[in-house]
């Protein structure tokens, strides 16, 4: 009702914000608003929640609160109609379905046909619900409201913006095509560090056909062109197209391995040791590109380059440094080695403030106060410390390379054979997943296949027999009925079924969000060398396919699939 309740909710004049037992005076505050902006041109906000990010307030079961809810907005439109002088329908109005207040709606909340059912995200950038069939018909339509930053638990990530831009692509186009077209609204937080993934997301808001699952990169060249001109662009392209690859594996605010609400300290990454130097060379090769990019920017854009490439890319590079040099540290017994790595730890710490205190100074003090290294006082900005104090012991020394059968790893891309279905057909996505070329469905329209299903086959070559694991990763995507569904055959045999989805905010959502994968793993016995036909078929469209691993049993773990 166009308040907002953390500032302007006093609690000494109004009382207790709880429509159980205090209707009249909310209703006296909502209605002083609704008053002042009669005459305005907006969108009105139904509904209750908390003060601030929370449930609504009061003791109550659920369905108390439904018919509750129901109750709210019944009363706030009949303020609307009592106030502003246009019929109901002609007013504008949404109600927002996050967080407990989609449960609430998935539990039967009647919402009049009027109003538009804004989705929302999961805060990860991956949309938790969208319009059924007969709610594509509602007079109110869909919208969508999605994150490109976010506060709050498992984690923030506040400070560099690097939600893939195939990941914003994928999951708005779906929406779209399943009827939100009414309103789009992205939080980007901060705007400084948001400013390519925003502008991205606007553009396709403006003309969702602007953008193909092909041309993702694309938009990020014609953006550089016009930022830094034609000699530079495919490279900063591929910098920042690699830059959000990195992020996507783990996000520079996650590679602490901490949380949030509660927060917990920083701890050792699951990156294995052989990884570790994989990542550290990876982001030295992009900062490295960076510099050399950096001496053919035209003197009067530095400081633009500087902000919107340089910056991100060297922020994310020093902060993975910082947290995997002293996972080294750790890992070593030698002592020289140690104090190396605890000194290139620090000297990463060291030099993210000083690049930060850059940024607030450059075109002469402009951007003064804009960036922070640390948007909020948690544990991964601050310099780790297991690497000092923690023991390691014998089982945690890396032992050379691992000498059992090594592991095939596939892209999901790199499959034999597709088969669709019912108009319904498999394409890549440029610039999507860990593989950054992930399969999926199109279009994306909700749909259930329930006798032949799509599929997808792969082949791969063994030279051993024996038992091993098999691991499908898929992007972390929801269905409105928790039932995405794959199945696995091997050699047109031993078919098993395996429910993706998760529930609310559990451990194994926070795992997957973090990650940006969901991970399906079973035992296969292979019995017989060569030649072997993996099949995945699944049951619905948004479904995404990364990557794919069979490992011999038993062996070592691995965080990325590498080929």
């Amino acid at each position: 009702m166009l308040r907002n309740n953390v500032d302007e909710w006093d609690k000494k004049t109004y009382g207790e914000f709880n429509y159980f037992i205090n209707s009249n005076r909310v209703k006296q505050y909502w209605q002083e608003r609704i008053s002042e902006t009669k005459n305005g041109n907006n969108i009105i906000s139904l509904g209750m929640r908390g003060i601030h990010d929370s449930r609504m307030e009061g003791k109550a079961s659920q369905e108390e609160k439904k018919k509750l809810l129901e109750k709210i907005v019944l009363d706030q439109r009949e303020m609307l109609r009592n106030t502003i002088n246009k019929t109901i329908d002609s007013i504008p109005q949404v109600l927002t379905l996050y967080k407990e207040v989609l449960n609430v709606y998935n539990d039967g909340l009647k919402v009049p046909d009027d109003v538009t059912l804004m989705w929302t995200d999961d805060n990860y950038g991956y949309i938790r619900r969208l319009s059924d069939e007969i709610e594509q018909q509602r007079k109110g339509g869909s919208g969508v409201y999605y994150h490109l930053s976010y506060w709050g638990t498992p984690h923030d990530y506040l400070w560099l913006s690097t939600t893939q831009p195939g990941l914003i692509w994928y999951e708005m186009s779906r929406a779209y095509q399943n009827g939100a077209k009414k309103i789009w609204i992205v939080n980007v937080g901060d705007i400084k560090p948001g400013e390519y993934n925003m502008e991205f997301f606007l553009d396709l808001a403006w003309d969702i056909n602007s953008i193909n699952e092909s041309t993702i990169k694309k938009h990020l060249v014609d953006w550089s062109t016009r930022e830094f001109g034609e000699e530079s662009a495919e490279e900063i392209a591929d910098v920042f197209s690699e830059y959000c690859r990195l992020a996507f594996l783990r996000k520079p605010e996650f590679m602490g391995w901490s949380g949030v609400e509660p927060q917990t300290s920083t701890q050792k990454t699951e990156f294995t040791n052989d990884e570790l130097q994989l990542r550290i060379d990876a982001y030295t090769h992009l900062s490295n590109k960076v510099d050399a990019i950096n001496s053919s920017i035209s003197k009067e854009r530095t400081d633009a380059f500087f902000q919107l490439v340089e910056y991100p890319v060297k922020g994310a590079t020093l902060i993975n440094q910082k947290f995997l040099f002293a996972q080294q540290s750790f890992l070593t017994n030698n002592k020289v080695d140690k104090e190396k790595l605890v000194k290139k730890t620090q000297k990463a710490f060291d030099d993210i403030v000083t690049l930060t205190a850059k940024y607030n100074h450059t075109s002469k003090g402009k951007w003064q106060h804009m960036m922070s290294m640390e948007p909020r006082n948690l544990s991964v900005h601050a310099m780790p410390s297991y690497h000092l104090t923690d023991t390691i012991t014998i089982d945690e020394i890396p032992q050379g390379k691992n000498k059992q059968i090594a592991p095939i790893f596939i892209q999901a891309k790199e499959y034999s054979k597709i088969q669709g279905k019912e108009n319904y057909q498999w394409k890549v996505i440029d610039g999507l997943g860990y593989s950054n070329s992930s399969l999926t469905l199109f279009p994306f329209r909700n749909y259930t296949f329930n006798k032949e299903k799509p599929y997808v086959e792969y082949t791969f070559d063994v030279k051993k027999t024996g038992s091993y694991q098999l691991e499908v990763r898929c992007l972390p995507t929801h269905s409105n009925d928790f039932n995405h569904k794959i199945w696995v055959e091997l050699n047109e045999k031993d078919i098993k079924e395996f429910s993706l989805n998760t529930k609310g905010r559990s451990d194994k959502w926070k795992e997957n969000v973090l990650r940006n994968f969901v991970s399906v793993t079973c035992p296969i016995k292979i019995d017989k060398t060569g030649k072997q036909t993996l099949r995945i078929y699944i049951n619905q469209p948004g479904i995404v396919l990364d990557q794919i691993a069979i490992s011999a049993e038993n062996h070592q773990k691995y965080y990325e699939i590498v080929n």
